[in-house]
Parts: C-alpha cells; structure tokens; sequence
C-alpha cells in the first residue's frame, strides 16, 4: 500500500432539526425531508440513499465521507504538534511531514458508534464498491491532479492510479482503486481496528517509515478520538452546526449563512 498524502474531507451535511429548546426533550426527533451536500455528486447520492433506509444525519455523513475519500481526498485526515515544523513551514505542505495520525477512520466510527442507527458495514460498502468496481476522474479531481501533476508523477502510488504512457489520465476516465477497496472491505467487516492495528496499520506505519517519515504502528495503535461540541447558529428556526477550531470550515459556513440571512 502506498502513502497517499490525505486532507480533511469537505463534508457539509444539512439536516433539518427541531430549535434548541426542543432538541432538550429526551425523545428523537424525525423530520421528513433532508438534503446532503459533499463536493462529489456521487457521495451526496449515497448520503441521500442511506436517508431513505433508514439512517438519521450521522450514518448519511459517515457514508458520504467514505465515498469522498475514494473520490478525491483519501480516507486519512490527521493532524498536527505546535512544533512539529520548526523553522521550515513549507514541510506542512506536501511530503511526508504532512501527513498527521489518520484520525478520519477512528472519528467516524466514534460518532457513528454513539449515534448512528444502520450498522457499520452498510454504511462503509458503497464506498468499497465505488473504489472496487470504479469511478470516473471528475472535473474537480482532474484539476486537482493537473495542479500538483509533478507531485503525482513523482509518487509510486498515485502514478499507478492516474498516470498512463507517462501522462495524466483523462477526464472522465475511469479509475479502479482496488487496494483502497481492500482496505474498506476490512474496515467494513472489523471496525477500525483493522486500520490502526491490523494489516492495514503494519502497511501503513512501514510505507511512512521508508518514506522518511516519524509515525509509527504505536502512533496509529495509540489514537484517541477526543469529542469536541460543535459550533451552533440558528438559520431561520433551523440549528446549523459546523466544526469547532482548529477548523476553520464551521466558522466560516457561519459566517457566510449569516451574512446571506
């Protein structure tokens, strides 16, 4: 399995619920309509889909994020030290520096586990199918690959995805991620154990260390998910939450609502 150098994952994910002062009551709230919005119209359909079996806005999130990661943005996400850099930002940039402890994996599953209503496997297979059986290079991501096209010639496994004859795939072509496949399929049927300690995690822990990096299986068996309550602003009756810093997208979703309000 190749390193793949990961980002956060743009997910927003609208749900309409009751007022704050109602959400205080003990029972659920079931509202009849509902909208999922990712920047990959492939994942917003499955988030839709795993609306309508069932599933409330914490399962229609996991699944939309899991696709996003076979689509654009890898199913990583990690973080950072205060001085993890030093004196050379640019490290935080690309390479192997910056990459944090995937937390994506550990997070989704934690809200999922406190929250979600379908099980686990449900919500992870449509992403597994979508990396197993293929999916076409969108504008978004063929534009992406062109900004960073030496990074991704330059990379083993990115090349192995993208690159033919020595030049970028197509737009519209259609790509099979299957190790990425076989790594969902894993954490469908195990959890996340399979990421941070199994085979998945020994892959992953010994693909940074050649590559010149300072995570190891420890890093990755160690990862904690710690739960941070969200920011909050009330739309037009309706409560928008978004995430709390050091994220800055929850912010600026708010502010951007405010200032159309």
């Amino acid at each position: 399995m190749s390193l793949v150098r990961t980002t956060l994952t743009a997910l927003f994910l609208v749900a309409f619920l009751q007022n704050a002062a109602a959400q205080k009551r003990p029972q659920s709230i079931v509202k009849p309509r509902g909208a999922v919005a990712t920047d990959g119209g492939r994942c917003s359909v499955i988030g839709m889909s795993v609306l309508r079996q069932g599933g409330n806005a914490i399962d229609a999130s996991v699944a939309a994020a899991l696709c996003l990661g076979v689509v654009s943005s890898g199913i990583g996400g990690g973080a950072f030290t205060v001085d993890m850099y030093g004196s050379n930002p640019d490290l935080k940039k690309k390479g192997v520096l910056s990459a944090g402890v995937a937390g994506e994996v550990a997070g989704l599953f934690t809200a999922w586990k406190q929250h979600g209503k379908i099980p686990w496997k449900q919500l992870v297979t449509p992403a597994e199918k979508l990396a197993e059986e293929g999916f076409k290079i969108s504008k978004y991501l063929y534009m992406q690959l062109n900004a960073t096209r030496a990074d991704v010639l330059a990379d083993k496994g990115l090349s192995e995805l993208f690159v033919s004859n020595g030049q970028l795939k197509k737009l519209g072509t259609i790509i099979h991620n299957r190790k990425l496949a076989f790594t969902l399929k894993q954490i469908a049927e195990n959890g996340p154990k399979a990421f941070y300690n199994g085979t998945v995690g020994v892959n992953l822990a010994s693909d940074i260390s050649k590559a010149g990096g300072i995570i190891t299986l420890k890093d990755l068996q160690s990862y904690r998910v710690k739960v941070r309550k969200p920011l909050s602003v009330n739309i037009l009756g309706y409560e928008l939450l978004g995430m709390p810093p050091p994220s800055s997208g929850g912010a600026a979703m708010m502010l951007v609502s405010l200032i159309l309000y």
